[in-house]
């Protein structure tokens, strides 16, 4: 029984690993959020104007940070970070610059 848990388990892993790899999606492996007047490294340890939430989503190949806006009612922002992140998608992303 073990060892078909074992199989099961790296089977399930290869299987998302390709999904992630081959489609472009991102899924998410780590949240933090940061108070306005926070300095945030992905900012370049520039304070934000907001409440924030750092989202860091992998997608294969390497690890993606992304900022958007928190909000506990998701109306103005987000509660919390987007699980599964499709290429493209994003828009509601906060821009840099």
């Amino acid at each position: 029984m073990l060892k078909f848990l074992s199989v099961l388990v790296i089977c399930a892993s290869i299987g998302m690993e390709g999904y992630v790899l081959f489609t472009g999606s991102r899924v998410m492996v780590w949240q933090s959020s940061a108070d306005a007047g926070q300095a945030v490294a992905a900012l370049g340890n520039h304070p934000a104007e907001y409440d924030m939430l750092v989202c860091r989503h992998f997608d294969g190949r390497q690890i993606h940070t992304s900022l958007y806006r928190h909000s506990d009612d998701d109306v103005r922002g987000f509660s919390r970070c987007p699980l599964i992140v499709e290429d493209g998608e994003g828009t509601q992303r906060v821009r840099l610059s």
